[in-house]
């Protein structure tokens, strides 16, 4: 389980630097389904910032908790932490997300 802990958190890491200026009309939910002068009403370079540093703090969090959680208790409570964690942190993204739009 440790190394699926890792693994993830590594991902939510890297996944937080895929995406840049370039790409996110692209691989941006959302984003990329509106028109240019939409597009226009967001900030983009500021919530690209948000959308890095979310991903750094989930990652590392997601493997230092984990780690933690695996050395101290079963399986279940692991499983249930992989599981229930990154859910309520994209929540938040969601909701926070929101402010970086001029509507």
């Amino acid at each position: 389980m440790i190394y699926f802990i890792i693994g993830f958190g590594l991902f939510f890491i890297i996944l937080g630097y895929i995406l840049n200026e370039n790409n996110a009309r692209y691989l941006l939910a959302g984003y990329n389904t509106l028109s240019s002068k939409a597009r226009k009403d967001i900030d983009i370079n500021a919530y690209l910032v948000f959308f890095r540093r979310f991903h750094l703090i989930l990652g590392v969090s997601f493997i230092l908790i984990g780690g933690i959680l695996t050395l101290l208790f079963n399986e279940m409570v692991v499983g249930a932490f992989v599981t229930i964690y990154p859910c309520l942190a994209y929540i938040y993204l969601a909701i926070k997300g929101a402010n970086f739009s001029a509507k």
